[in-house]
Parts: structure tokens; sequence; C-alpha cells
């Protein structure tokens, strides 16, 4: 491995490490549900409630060559009213792309998200909400390469608790509409 390689590494298990301390040493730290990873519940947050997550997702594996990633995504959220929230998040990547030579640490993107619950779970016979997710990545997901990504990320949210909350069934009804241009002189392509 170059000796950027090594440094990149480094500052990447560092910054694991350093979120890994800073959840232990403090003192109100609390871990609430998160119930599905991907699938959200139409729950929001109380009027000036907040939580922080820190989200890593390991990616590995392709048809050809060597990859592997970690994406680290840093959220705050937010609770404007009791039916209202927005979060934002920084996200950072870690590629190790063996047959581009890719193999860096870089700050991807940033993401806001918003979620407006229209009926609650708890006291609706079904609870629904509305999410809305706007992101602006700047590093190519598969191959690493600079460029330029605008998503838009819209979901009907439907939530049905049973057996007294012991039973919760979530459904979230996404479309994700995306414009990337990578590397920055090639044509804009769009996605659905």
């Amino acid at each position: 491995m170059s000796g950027k390689g090594k440094e990149q590494t480094r500052l990447v298990r560092m910054l694991i490490a350093s979120c890994i301390a800073c959840a232990l040493a403090s003192p109100q730290a609390q871990a609430d549900e998160n119930l599905w990873g991907y699938t959200y519940g139409s729950e929001t947050l109380p009027k000036g409630g907040w939580e922080f997550y820190q989200w890593a997702t390991w990616r590995t594996g392709k048809a050809e060559g060597t990859y592997d990633a970690v994406d680290l995504r840093t959220e705050f959220e937010y609770g404007i009213t009791d039916r209202f929230q927005a979060s934002g998040y920084l996200n950072t990547v870690y590629q190790n792309i063996n047959n581009t030579g890719t193999n860096a640490f870089a700050f991807q993107g940033v993401s806001l998200e918003f979620k407006y619950a229209l009926t609650s779970p708890y006291k609706d016979p079904i609870g629904v909400a509305l999410y809305f997710e706007p992101s602006y990545s700047r590093v190519d997901k598969e191959s690493g390469q600079s460029g330029t990504e605008y998503e838009l990320e819209p979901k009907i949210i439907v939530q049905k608790n049973f057996l007294e909350d012991q039973l919760i069934a979530a459904v979230n009804l996404t479309a994700e509409f995306e414009w990337e241009r990578f590397p920055d002189n090639a044509p804009t392509e769009r996605e659905l």
C-alpha cells in the first residue's frame, strides 16, 4: 500500500474511533428505537426533541476487480413541531477500488430530510407521513470519480401498530429522482 493509502486508512480508523469515543464518553447519550434499517416509521420527534445518528454502511464486491467502500453519514434530527421534523446529514465515503486505483477518503456531500406526520400510529387507526429528502453528492458511489449528483427522494410512509404497539408494520412508497454527471465533463444522466 502506498504512503497516501496508508494515511487515508489511518484517517478512516481515527474517524471511526473518534465517533465511538464520543458516544461512550457522553454521560447523556441514549439509544432510541430504530426498528428498521432503511424503512422509516411515520412518527416524528416532539417539538424541541433532537437525535444524533452515525450511520456506517460497508459495500463490497463487484463483478470484476476488488471493491470496498464505507459510507459514513452523520445525522442531526430536530423536532420543529410535534408533527414536523427536519434532519441534516454530512456524508463521507472511503473507497478502495482496485481496478481504478482509487483508495481515498472523501467528503461526499450533504442531505436534508423533512418529515411531516399527517396522522399518528398511536392516536389514529394508521399513521401516515410525508417525507422529502434532497441530496447533493460530489463523489460517485461506484467509481469514486469526482462529479455532481443531485437527488430528490419523496416518500409516503404508512405505519400500523398492533397488540398495544408491540407489533409494528410499516410501508414506504418511494420514488428517487437523480441527475448525475461523473466525471464533470460527461453528459448529465437522469434516473428514476
